[in-house]
């Protein structure tokens, strides 16, 4: 793991991006404690099964809940972590023409809420689903992340997880394959796109492992570390350490979430 005493990476943390019962407030809190007694700087809330993240993404969150996330934002920057706030809206969103338009809008205004709530990171994922356009994908995001940066000058991070998310999916004998290739070539480079390395849930990763995934997307990939992962089989303890992440230097732009040690995707 990323730690206070080695911290090259700009952008490290946790995801609660797993399947299953979410974590609940008291459990999130402890989350951010951890973040900074660890020398993480973000948490980014992705839980699958949060129905107003990815099942009813179009829907605004019921007060209790956003009462519930403004005091997650508050806490998150008492601990100097940064909230990134996740919508999943691949099982149902509209990419073309005017319903495109209007899932946009949809997606802006749900953003609004909580960067009135003081978030200012932001992640739009589209993994683990079937539709594979990934042009459509691409200018939606970012036309949502040109929009939002428009509107408001202090917007940091704005993420992505695509359809395609680990290396081996991504290409078929060192070339991109189509999904890939017309998602990468159409995303504004100000999105930061998220894989989990030559696997979905591998563990070693290395630096010329790290170097390929770079060369085939044309720019610097995150790192969704996703080996200690437990949603599919709940009964599995993830107890190892989860090494050997990269040893060189990562370039500047380099951003990486680390999970903790056994709730991940």
């Amino acid at each position: 793991m990323q730690t206070a005493s080695a911290s090259p990476v700009p952008l490290r943390g946790v995801i609660e991006g797993f399947y299953g019962t979410p974590w609940q407030q008291e459990e999130r809190l402890d989350i951010l404690a951890f973040c900074r007694a660890e020398g993480f700087n973000a948490y980014l809330y992705a839980p699958k099964d949060d129905p107003y993240h990815r099942e009813k993404w179009r829907e605004p969150y019921p007060e209790d809940k956003l009462r519930e996330l403004g005091a997650l934002v508050k806490a998150a920057k008492a601990q100097d972590v940064r909230f990134i706030f996740a919508v999943s809206p691949g099982l149902d969103v509209s990419l073309h023409g005017y319903k495109g338009y209007a899932d946009r809008q949809k997606m802006l205004a749900k953003f609004e809420t909580l960067y009135a709530l003081g978030v200012r990171d932001f992640a739009i994922f589209f993994d683990d689903i079937k539709d594979k356009d990934g042009a459509g994908q691409a200018a939606f995001l970012s036309d949502v992340s040109r929009e939002l940066r428009r509107r408001h000058a202090d917007i940091g991070a704005f993420l992505t997880v695509p359809t395609e998310y680990f290396y081996a999916d991504m290409q078929e004998g060192g070339a991109r394959k189509p999904y890939t290739d017309a998602f990468t070539e159409g995303l504004s480079h100000d999105v930061l796109v998220l894989y989990t390395g030559d696997g979905v849930a591998k563990g070693p990763l290395t630096d010329e492992a790290l170097a390929k995934a770079d060369a085939l997307y044309g720019r610097a990939l995150g790192l969704w570390w996703n080996y200690p992962v437990n949603d599919y089989m709940e009964t599995k303890l993830a107890l190892g350490p989860v090494d050997p992440l990269p040893k060189g230097n990562l370039p500047a732009c380099r951003r990486e979430i680390c999970p903790p040690s056994s709730s991940t995707r």
